[in-house]
């Protein structure tokens, strides 16, 4: 996590929901939380279709590099939205 500063997800969401980012275990608080809005288009795999969606992210100071990231519906169903890619950017 040195000099990461932002982690972006390109993503085709379909239903929505939400995504958590958790360092180093799920006992503590997110350092960020995404929502991601539904959309209004299938689920086609189409460049367009993709949306990127970015946490901003402070320096963590603990030793650990493990981050967890939580995927969580909106409306109690299931979660639907396609992942694409995960992008560390530095600071």
């Amino acid at each position: 996590m040195s000099g990461v500063g932002e982690i972006a997800f390109k993503i085709l969401p379909i239903s929505g929901g939400k995504i958590a980012l958790y360092h180093g275990g799920f006992d503590r608080e997110p350092l960020a939380e995404l929502s991601i809005p539904s959309a209004e288009k299938g689920p086609s795999w189409v460049e367009e279709n993709f949306v990127e969606y970015n946490f901003t992210i402070d320096a963590v100071s603990d030793a650990s590099e493990v981050l967890y990231f939580l995927f969580s519906d909106a409306d109690n169903m299931k979660v639907d939205m396609n992942l694409d890619q995960i992008i560390f950017k530095q600071r």
